[in-house]
Formats: C-alpha cells, structure tokens, sequence
C-alpha cells in the first residue's frame, strides 16, 4: 500500500487495514496522517482534503469493517470509530503518551477548514517553529521574571532557558536553585526569603526532583546540580563548575531542616551578592565608600589556621544534638554536645542561639572548604582567637567576639513612626473622640453646605483612623521591642549556661588526674561511669566485668585531639555490659564485606562505635577471648583499622583502678 500525494487512500482490505495500524505507530514516522472513519458514506469530503494536504499529511479512508484492524496497534485512547476522523501527528509530537495531541473530529463537530488548520499545526516545519518560539517564550519569561519573583522551572524549555543564562560567562548576579522532594508539594527551604535577602540582585528559582533536575544535572554534572529537596546558591562566573564545593550543597533530610537550609542559604545568598557588589566595583574602577579600592578575592581564606588555634566561627543553625558552625562563608562544620560539654543529658540548642559568635578551637585541618574539625571543650575565656580572614583581602575581620556585649532594649521606635505620633498622645493616652458634625443651617446654598458638611465628617473620620492606625503601629513596635530584648537576654543566657558547662569542664581538668597512673584514672573513669549509668538496686545485678588495656590503647587515646576520655570510657563501660551495643561487629582486614576479620590465636578483633554521623567519626578496637575477656586495643578514627597490639590479658585485669 503506498499512498499518493493529493489522493485519498481507501482501505480495501483486511491486511490494508493492518498495514495502516503498524504506520500510524511506525516511531520515525515524520507526516502526520489523517484517518477518515466511515460507515459506508462519505461523511466528509476525503477528496477535497486530500487535495488540499497534498504536501502535508496522507489521508486514509477506512471502511467500518476494517476500522479494528486499522486500530490493532493503536492505543485505546488514541483510536478513530464509527464516523469520525483522527489527526496522528509524526515523532516529533508525543501523542501516544499525550492522547490529546491526536486531535479526534466527529461527524457533528467537523468541520473541513478546522481540519486542514489542524493537521498543519503538527506538521514537521510547524512542529520545529512551535518548539522553538516555546523556547523562545521561555527565555522571555525567565528574563523578566527572574530579578522580582521566584521562577518555577516546569518544563523543559524553562530548565534550558534557566541553564543558558546560569552558564553565561558575563551573569552578574548569583543564582539560587532549590528543589521539590518527590511527593512534596512545597519546597522546604523558603526560596522567597532567600530570594528577599537582596531583590533584584540574585535570581531564585524552584524545580521539582525528577526528570527536570537530571536534565540540570546532565549538562552542569551531579555533583554541581541539586535534588531531593536541597538547594544551593551559584556564585557570579562558573569556578563552581571546577570545584562544586565553593557552592555548598545544603540538604534537607527532616521536617526541621528545611528551617536551618534556609538560614544557610539566605547566608550564602548575602555572601555572593556582597561578592557580585565587589567585581562590579572593581570592574567600574569604584572604590567602597570609605575604604581603600577591593582587591581579589581570597582564594584559601583558612589557610593560616593550624591544629590547637583557638578561632572563631557563626552559629548557622543548631538543634538539640547538631551545630552547624560557620568558619568563612561557605566554610562549614558539624559539631555535637560531645564536642561542646561531653555532657550527654545537654541540648544544643539550650547552650547556643543561631548568628551567636563562639571560639572553638580546630582540631582538625581541612583541604579547602571540606574536612575541618573542631571543638569547644578546652576552650578557655582568657585564650585569645586567632583573628578571622577577611572575606577580601585588604578587608577587615569577618567575625568578632565581643565578650563585654550586654543585652540592648532593642530597637527604637522607628523614626517615621515616631515623628507621625502627635505629640499629645503618649503611650497610653486616651483617644479623642471625633467632634460631633455641626448642626445645618438651612438657607441658600443649603446643598453646597451638605456637601461640605459631609467632607468634614470625612475628614474627621479619616483622621481618626490614622490615629488607630499610629497607636497600632506604636503597640506592635513596643512588642517587637520585647520580643527583640527577651531572644537577646535568651542568647546571653544561654551563652552564660555553655560557658559555665565548659568552665567546670576544664576546672575538673585543671585540677589534675586522680591517680599517678594513666591506667588507673582511665578505669576510675570507666568505673564511674557505670557508677552514674547503672541504678543503685541494678548495680548487684550487673557488676561491671573484669578487662584488660592493651600496651597501644592510652597513647592512641591521647593522641586524637577534641576526643573527651570520658566518653570513650562510656562505650568501654556500655560493651563491658551489652557486647551487642554501639554497633559493635568484628574488625576486618580491610574496607568491604569480603574481607576476613582480624584474629590473634583465639582471640578476634572487634570494632564499635565512639562517635555517630560527625565527620571522621572515632571508632574503638578491642579484642575478645576465650571465656569472654576483653582487652582494649586501639582507638582511631573511621579510616584507621588498627587493631593494636595482639592481646596478652597480663594481670587480674580488674574493674577498679589498683588499690581500690
């Protein structure tokens, strides 16, 4: 069957029919077909539209008792019957997932001229000119929406017209990408504040996960894209594009995360707009008011810090057992209360407020903006903090610590609230009533007198509004200034409440060990332990077992620096009584499942946990023998398989420290 320009073809038989079903499906297909059903009259004139679309579409003519053939193939939803006619677009239109691109006609809606408009909207030339005036329409509308809205990126044309300017090489503001988690209807980081940190100066936009973010990341690559309901904001120029690291990444994996991505983000966004301000200073020759010309940016602004300095990073967002700390802009670390107190019944967020300054000290040189440490056990008030990079060079510190800052009031009343209050109406005064109108006077002119009668009641009503609109804005003004001075009080009160942890921490220190012997005070500390975790009428119940300390354990332990021995003869003292807790399993020769576990004569190394989810996280070898004995190894962090020396189990290998 091979159809002829200008010339209907009609369906003559069953195989005919079957020909036309594998057609209208055929995938590289590229001119749309028409499908004239009928039941045994010309409902429409095939002739004339064939003639017509002569260089357009090939129209077929199928007979009602070929029609199921014609359509064995086709979708059910896609199918032409009884007396109708169907459009079948070619590849470059979807219609067999998007039935309603097939454009179906009925012998009552028919109609010849809608038909023949119809078929040419999808024909190839069309199809071309539509995708690519739908481009056009997409760049148009993110171009000016952009700098005063958030932009929802919704379909394909949208995502390239966002890529195309996010990867321009002259953009001269920050983007903000945050995205929708798979069945979330809202986005939980709150794209409107970041995009209210400085309107008109960063664009913001949203996309939902799914097939438009892996088309994001298919041309700036994953590591550089966002999903899942995080976000990230691109600075000015595509470094970002070589080290994915300088535009963080802040994810959002519960309910109270959206909060702290947002916080981090709106961070983020100030920094980068702050940045975007400098280059278009420095590229216009315009110094900053008041300070000499910018010069470049720093391009390794930790680079002076060294393991044991004392420094001082932001509080970006905190909750009751995370910190996430602020070292630079787009430096960022995690702490824990053991990193804090080593107190494990304390809150974060009752010892610290978000934006609060803090000294720590680094414990743990990163490699750029990834992999630092650090810590506030040891940190005492009469250490002074190395002071903090710039954000440019030639600028002045990023962060200081004012430790004599006292609580303010808060802010005042704001000027232009103040100046609009009349002077006789201080706080509390009684409102005046508005005057009664005068009497009428009747007489000539008695309809301009209403008039102006009625412009005074007016006036004075408006008046009188104004003066509850003042005295409203004056009552919320005083109640923002309390809650402005209540939160500062809170922060110092919780800063007072850290220090004071921290403080009886190292006076405790201070005071020196109980006992001469290193082994004596780490088991007097394992034995304290129990004594505070066990209940006085269990403790018959569950003694504390005998075990040994391997020749390497203590100067492993003294050796990782901002590791509280307290709490790693907490686990000692949990494994002693549950050998199943802390995640313990056997140590193996090597990272993997496949490795074999590490064993000396009958004895075997076992692994478990000191610190969760905290970057290098401590872990704990010890091993185990014949009749249960324990003897402590080593203590390294994630990476470290050492299991200290094979174990001897010299001595009694009691609980108590020797003497007691």
């Amino acid at each position: 069957m091979r159809p002829v320009k200008g010339v209907p073809t009609r369906i003559a038989s069953e195989a005919d029919a079957r020909e036309l079903s594998l057609r209208i499906v055929e995938p590289s297909r590229v001119h749309p077909l028409l499908v004239i059903a009928t039941t045994g009259r010309d409902w429409v004139d095939a002739d004339e539209l064939a003639a017509t679309l002569r260089t357009t579409a090939d129209v077929f003519v199928v007979p009602a008792q070929w029609i199921d053939a014609a359509m064995h193939h086709v979708p059910s939803t896609g199918r032409a019957f009884g007396t109708a006619a169907r459009i079948y677009p070619g590849k470059d239109v979807p219609w067999q997932q998007r039935p309603h691109l097939s454009r179906y006609f009925t012998e009552d809606t028919a109609d010849l001229a809608q038909i023949v408009e119809e078929v040419r909207k999808v024909s190839p030339g069309q199809v071309e000119r539509s995708e690519a005036s739908k481009r056009t329409d997409a760049a148009r509308a993110v171009a000016t929406q952009a700098r005063h809205t958030v932009v929802e990126l919704t379909s394909p044309e949208l995502v390239d017209a966002f890529l195309k300017r996010l990867l321009a090489p002259d953009r001269a503001v920050p983007f903000a990408l945050v995205t929708i988690a798979e069945g979330q209807d809202q986005p939980a980081i709150d794209a409107r504040a970041v995009l209210d940190t400085a309107p008109g100066e960063i664009e913001v936009y949203v996309v939902r996960s799914g097939p438009l973010t892996f088309r994001i990341a298919g041309q700036i690559g994953r590591m550089a894209s966002a999903f899942g309901g995080a976000g990230r904001v691109y600075a000015v120029g595509n470094a970002w594009l070589r080290d994915p690291y300088t535009s963080p990444l802040h994810l959002v994996t519960g309910p109270a995360d959206g909060r702290h991505a947002t916080d981090r983000m709106v961070g983020d966004a100030l920094t980068e707009v702050w940045r975007a301000r400098e280059l278009q200073r420095v590229a216009m020759h315009q110094p900053l008011p008041g300070s000499p010309p910018p010069v470049r940016q720093l391009t390794d602004p930790l680079g002076a810090y060294r393991e044991g300095d004392v420094v001082l990073a932001k509080v970006a967002a905190v909750d009751a057992n995370h910190a996430v700390l602020q070292l630079h802009p787009g430096i960022e670390t995690t702490i824990t209360v053991d990193d804090v107190t080593g107190n494990e019944l304390d809150r974060l967020d009752d010892l610290m407020s978000p934006e609060e300054i803090v000294a720590v000290r680094v414990v743990g040189v990163g490699a750029g903006p990834a992999g630092w440490r650090v810590s506030m056990v040891d940190v005492d008030d009469d250490e002074e903090p190395v002071p903090t990079p710039p954000v440019r060079e030639g600028g002045g510190p990023w962060l200081i610590l004012d430790l004599d800052a006292e609580p303010s009031a808060g802010p005042t009343v704001q000027p232009e609230v103040a100046a609009a209050v009349p002077a006789e109406l201080g706080p509390g005064a009684p409102e005046p009533l508005p005057e009664p109108p005068p009497a009428p006077h009747p007489g000539p002119g008695s309809e301009t007198s209403s008039l102006r009668r009625q412009l005074a009641e007016l006036t004075r009503d408006r008046d009188h509004w104004q003066r509850e609109a003042r005295r409203h804005d004056r009552d919320a003004q005083e109640q923002y200034n309390q809650v402005h001075a209540l939160r500062q009080e809170l922060a110092k009160v919780k800063t007072r409440v850290r220090k004071s942890r921290t403080t009886s921490g190292a006076d405790a220190r201070s005071a020196g060990p109980a006992f001469a012997s290193a082994e004596d005070q780490f088991r007097w500390e394992v034995f304290t332990a129990w004594v505070e975790r066990i209940p006085a009428g269990e403790k018959a119940s569950r003694p504390l077992p005998r075990y040994w300390i391997g020749p390497d354990f203590l100067a492993s332990l003294h050796r990782l620096h901002g590791l509280s021995p307290r709490r790693v003869a907490q686990t000692v003292m949990e494994l002693l009584l549950d050998p199943g807790s802390n995640d313990a399993h056997p140590l193996r020769s090597g990272p993997g499942g496949s490795t074999s576990a590490v064993r000396s004569g009958e004895s075997t190394a076992w692994r478990a946990y000191v610190e969760h989810k905290t970057p290098s996280a401590r872990r704990l070898h010890y091993w185990r023998g014949p009749g249960g004995k324990v003897e402590l190894g080593h203590v390294g962090i994630h990476d470290d398989l050492d299991p200290g020396a094979a174990p001897a189990y010299l001595g009694e290998g009691g609980p108590l420290p020797t003497g007691l």
